[in-house]
């Protein structure tokens, strides 16, 4: 049963601070008007959204929280509380850090995967990660999908991943200069299932429509 069809991740990661109903209503007009089956599904860390976003988009909700614990440098969704938060709200799909990085308490990502997929069955989880070896670290895991996120954009740093049995997504929105339609191309005929992009394409300034027209056609 696989976790995302191909196409792109809308993230509201860097929108919601600032937004009010109106245009949040606006939003998810442009979303419904315009996804076309190229958009798989939408990204969000704010809990209070995720049920907003079931009943007005048709597509999966991928949530993660970002939340500091003392002991540990991982802090998106880092325990197993904040996956209790978002599967409360009614997320499909959990994002989380899957890095070789220990979790709290001394928690490696194979005890905190363990329990998790024995404690929430029905959830799909996709893990971050940022090198090769965070790669190699969890492939025995069977994550329903692995995001890569790396500063730095050539398809070269990246056919080393291209060869694991996992859809594999690619977070653009580290790189600034990734918003150009060849790359994305690019991305996805190189074996990329997915592309996390920026919710800056879906404001009034950028259109979403005419963007992903670009990219798929």
């Amino acid at each position: 049963n696989k976790c995302l069809e191909r196409g792109l991740i809308l993230s509201l990661d860097y929108f919601y601070d600032n937004i009010n109903s109106y245009i949040l209503n606006k939003l998810l007009l442009n979303i419904n008007s315009s996804f076309n089956n190229n958009v798989s599904a939408i990204k969000t860390s704010y809990s209070n959204l995720i049920l907003e976003l079931k009943y007005s988009v048709d597509l999966p909700v991928i949530g993660c929280v970002n939340k500091v614990y003392p002991d540990t440098i991982v802090n998106l969704t880092p325990t197993v509380n904040e996956i209790y938060e978002l599967a409360k709200a009614g997320a499909s799909i959990i994002y989380l850090d899957a890095s070789t990085k220990m979790r709290s308490n001394f928690i490696t990502i194979h005890e905190f995967y363990y329990k998790i997929k024995s404690l929430f069955p029905e959830l799909y989880f996709i893990g971050e990660v940022y090198t090769l070896e965070d790669i190699k670290n969890i492939s025995c895991l069977k994550f329903d999908a692995i995001c890569i996120r790396n500063d730095s954009y050539t398809i070269s740093n990246f056919v080393d991943y291209i060869d694991i049995d996992v859809p594999l997504i690619f977070d653009s929105i580290v790189d600034n200069n990734l918003l150009n339609d060849d790359k994305y191309n690019e991305l996805f005929n190189a074996g990329f299932n997915n592309i996390i992009v920026n919710s800056k394409i879906i404001t009034p300034k950028y259109q979403l429509k005419e963007f992903i027209e670009n990219v798929f056609n």
